[in-house]
């Protein structure tokens, strides 16, 4: 009886591995791994598995239509028994066929050779870690991919940056009074401003993307990249993968760690720029897109950024002194978390983003609901990546688009693009006796300009000398770097305070004379200056 009861369950879980297993998208050769081949499902897989994707696309819309819908139901007069009847008979049905479709699905994937082979190579994988190179040679739903490295695998030295942040304390009366408004900012957060400022997130968007995602990832894959599942602090499954060039590159002993952007994928994001320029690459994709679980907040991210690091250094063998951060727009602020918290890196290479994302969010929605806005980046989405960047003490290469329309309060205006307004604070921050308000104005006047024929006419307006500059900062940094805020400047004359203002812009940032969503060349990916 006992044995009999054994193999109803050692069935059962076999039958599920077919009935609810991954989708298979994928083969690779076992040696190589190149020129992989699309995996070709089964008319059963294929008509069932369409049918299952459809409906529950269908009810993902829904569900964001909800409001509509109730409308419409109401308005109609659809809210009577009858048509309630009628409607849960319709469930019903849509729900015996959805169960019908999975078992279809189930018995074509046992009758496919290919799938009952991946299958095999799962189970082995989940049970022995030796047997986990082999899931290499497969792309499929990342869901069912085993957990590779978890975030306390490690004890990586890193700065403590917790902050301690006042709340003030109200009487019973006024917290009474503003739940109602707290209830609002709550839904407003979760219910419109992530979907905003995430869009990556979108399943329907990740869906459209669905096909260059797998060519992406196929391609990467194809070029020796190895993928790996990180469990983040919050239980979040980050997808990642990593080229490794050691050995095969001039550059390939420096990591290049890439954050992408809202809308941005590493399958096709800017992993592409430092891989081109012949560096090891490590790009992840954020919680709640792609292959990640989770959903993107401030939290989820910092915690992804820190599993990446961890990642890295123990199980990938980089010295944090070996490693770049590399981000582009949004990703910015998960980069400058790790900067922050892990200020030995070698380098912060940073496209096309801004200071805080306040004043974009704000220049975007309708002024009647500024203070809402206000309320809920302050309180859900504080992205400050100036505040975190601050903090970080190495060599900062800023990357400026000079006809962005994203990160511009006015869009294709230069003198509106947030990565001025970074660049100013770092500058601030690190060179306070040159940035004086004159010298400001010079820069905003450069930084303003529409093009690189404009910026050389402010140069020429300021008698600029670099020269002069580099005389100047070789004389008095020695070719050491400077612990900040520096001394440099105190001495000088208000004029050659502001060339030297100038000078530093030059050397802190680069300007690629396109839009926002441009791939960046390689030859813009540079280390970034030091005082030598």
């Amino acid at each position: 009886m006992a044995v009999a009861g054994l193999n109803i369950v050692a069935s059962w879980n076999f039958l599920m591995r077919y009935i609810f297993g991954p989708k298979l998208m994928r083969i690779f050769p076992a040696k190589t791994r190149s020129a992989g081949r699309d995996f070709d499902p089964n008319n059963l897989e294929f008509l069932s598995d369409l049918f299952i994707s459809t409906v529950s696309y269908a009810l993902t819309l829904s569900v964001y239509a909800s409001p509509l819908l109730a409308g419409y139901i109401y308005r109609k007069g659809m809210t009577t028994a009858n048509h309630v009847s009628y409607l849960s008979k319709c469930l019903a049905t849509l729900g015996a066929s959805f169960g019908l479709a999975y078992l279809i699905r189930g018995f074509g994937r046992y009758r496919n050779p290919d799938y009952v082979r991946f299958t095999e190579v799962l189970h082995e994988a989940k049970h022995d870690m030796q047997k986990r190179a082999l899931l290499q040679n497969y792309d499929f739903e990342f869901f069912a991919w085993p957990v590779d490295f978890r975030w306390d695998e490690s004890d990586i030295r890193s700065e403590d940056v917790q902050e301690s942040i006042e709340h003030n304390e109200m009487s019973y009366f006024r917290r009474t009074i503003s739940a109602p408004f707290k209830a609002l900012e709550y839904v407003v957060a979760h219910g419109f401003a992530r979907r905003l400022i995430y869009p990556g997130s979108l399943k329907w968007l990740q869906n459209a993307f669905a096909n260059q995602l797998k060519e992406g990832r196929a391609s990467l894959i194809e070029q020796g990249a190895i993928r790996a599942k990180l469990l983040s602090k919050d239980e979040s499954e980050i997808d990642s993968v990593f080229l490794d060039k050691r050995n095969l590159e001039l550059n390939g002993s420096t990591l290049v760690i890439c954050s992408e952007g809202n809308a941005g994928f590493y399958e096709v994001g800017c992993m592409t720029t430092p891989r081109i320029a012949g560096f090891s690459v490590l790009g992840w994709n954020r919680p709640g897109f792609a292959g990640s679980s989770g959903v993107p907040s401030v939290e989820s991210e910092q915690n992804a950024i820190d599993v990446v690091i961890h990642y890295a250094v123990a199980k990938l063998g980089f010295r944090l002194d070996e490693i770049i951060l590399f981000a582009w727009s949004i990703g910015g602020f998960p980069l400058s978390y790790a900067a922050m918290k892990y200020p030995e890196v070698k380098a912060v290479i940073v496209d096309a983003t801004f200071d805080n994302i306040l004043a974009l969010a704000k220049c975007k929605m309708p002024k009647f609901a500024s203070n809402i806005v206000e309320d809920v980046i302050e309180n859900y989405f504080p992205l400050n990546v100036e505040k975190q960047l601050l903090r970080y003490p190495g060599p900062i290469r800023l990357i400026r688009r000079l006809q962005e329309e994203i990160i511009t309060t006015e869009p294709f205006n230069p003198a509106t693009n947030r990565a001025n307004f970074l660049l100013i604070g770092i500058l601030k921050h690190r060179y306070p006796n040159i940035m004086t308000e004159e010298s400001i104005n010079a820069v905003s006047d450069f930084l303003g300009a529409q093009d690189v024929i404009g910026q050389d006419d402010v140069k020429r307006t300021y008698n600029y000398d670099e020269a002069a500059c580099e005389n100047a900062v070789n004389e008095y940094f020695q070719g050491q770097w400077s612990r900040f805020p520096s001394d440099f400047g105190s001495h000088m004359n208000p004029d050659f305070r502001t060339q030297m203002a100038l000078f530093l812009v030059s050397k802190y940032m680069d300007h690629f004379d396109s839009t926002h969503c441009t791939p960046l060349p390689y030859a813009y990916f540079q280390l970034p200056w030091m005082h030598d």
